[in-house]
């Protein structure tokens, strides 16, 4: 039997690959995930770009904020060599790249980073992507600030929305949920306990735990109820699935 739990890969297969590359992303699709996490920011020329920071340093051979660059400017940018030698040569994707790479292999749960001064450019033309590869009502844009997220409710009364949470104050997740008319609640796992669980099921919506990166943690979320579990190594899937637990 199908189980409800996502298999969902954070930042691609990001514990053995370097994070939101071509290699990261590839990895978690031969693994088989059901939805593959990614952060999206927006370059000083309004191009789309798959990365975490705010600034270049920790995983390219760039510096400087992503904001303040050209897509030009960044695109041959190692961003594997820090991770292995082996990965050397990795360069950034933009979502157009990615959209291109998943395909209908894997739903895409799309995290919004960029800074607030950058949303009104960024939050349009992530969903005019997205709409235009068919894939708006399939993903999730996800973000911690709800004002974000209203930007996306106002641009769009469809697109699905993911409220990252990592506050214990469930009350203010849960009227955060309603007020944006989310589809999901992603909880952090250090505030994830069973009434969580059973409360997102009393409102039809998902729930899925970030970041996860051990089996025992996994199989109790599993059996809490959790609709989704978000980790680093989504190779460890398959070690629950072989021991009886319940995922895709």
């Amino acid at each position: 039997m199908e189980s409800p739990c996502l298999r969902i890969a954070h930042r691609g297969a990001s514990g053995t690959a370097p994070e939101l590359t071509r290699a990261a992303i590839a990895k978690a699709l031969d693994i088989g995930v059901d939805m593959i996490e990614v952060d999206v920011q927006v370059t000083r020329d309004g191009h789309l770009v798959i990365f975490h920071d705010e600034t270049l340093e920790r995983t390219t051979s760039g510096s400087g904020a992503v904001r303040e660059k050209t897509w030009d400017e960044i695109s041959h940018l190692d961003a594997g060599a820090w991770f292995g030698a082996a990965f050397a040569g990795e360069s950034l994707l933009d979502l157009d790249a990615l959209l291109t790479l998943v395909g209908s292999r894997a739903r895409l749960n799309l995290e919004i980073k960029s800074p607030p001064a950058d949303w009104p450019i960024l939050v349009p033309s992530l969903l005019r992507a997205l709409d235009r590869a068919e894939r708006l009502e399939t993903s999730i844009v996800s973000c911690f600030d709800m004002d974000a997220l209203a930007l996306v409710r106002a641009a769009s009364r469809t697109a699905p929305i993911g409220v990252l949470w990592y506050l214990p104050d469930l009350a203010a997740a849960w009227r955060a949920v309603e007020a944006l008319g989310a589809v999901s609640l992603h909880p952090y796992v250090g505030i994830a306990q069973p009434e969580l669980f059973a409360e997102a099921c009393r409102r039809g919506i998902d729930s899925c735990v970030w970041t996860v990166n051990d089996t025992e943690t996994m199989q109790r979320l599993i059996t809490w109820g959790a609709s989704g579990i978000m980790t680093d190594h989504p190779e460890l899937f398959a070690e629950i699935a072989s021991a009886g637990a319940g995922t895709r």
